[in-house]
């Protein structure tokens, strides 16, 4: 999303929003329209503001983890950052211990071959 679309959802004028962030409201056009870039440090003032990410601000699509993670893992993920710490060490002994189980399954499969 560009400043200019996220300034209009906050219905900010340009003068409005230059006041906010201490910005000459030319400076803010020349950003909207183009004809200028903002500074790195000027993209994470926008940013916090708008409270999005720089990516977002200048419409950058990054590879999401969504795009790396199944819906599956991702929802493992999901109910894995509920837990509390004592479950969260119960479940990786017990995924540690499926992961001996899967290895001497898969070494007593090699054996039969």
């Amino acid at each position: 999303m560009k400043i200019k679309e996220l300034r209009q959802l906050k219905h900010l004028s340009q003068m409005k929003l230059a006041e906010i962030l201490n910005l000459n409201h030319k400076t803010l056009s020349h950003y909207e329209t183009g004809a200028r870039e903002p500074d790195i440090q000027t993209l994470c003032l926008l940013a916090d503001y708008f409270e999005v990410s720089v990516d977002t601000l200048i419409g950058h699509t990054p590879v999401s983890s969504d795009a790396l993670l199944s819906d599956d893992e991702l929802s493992l993920i999901a109910d894995y950052r509920m837990l509390g710490q004592a479950d969260k060490e119960r479940l990786q002994k017990i995924i540690s211990a499926l992961k001996n189980v899967a290895a001497a399954e898969q070494l007593s499969e090699t054996d039969c071959v």
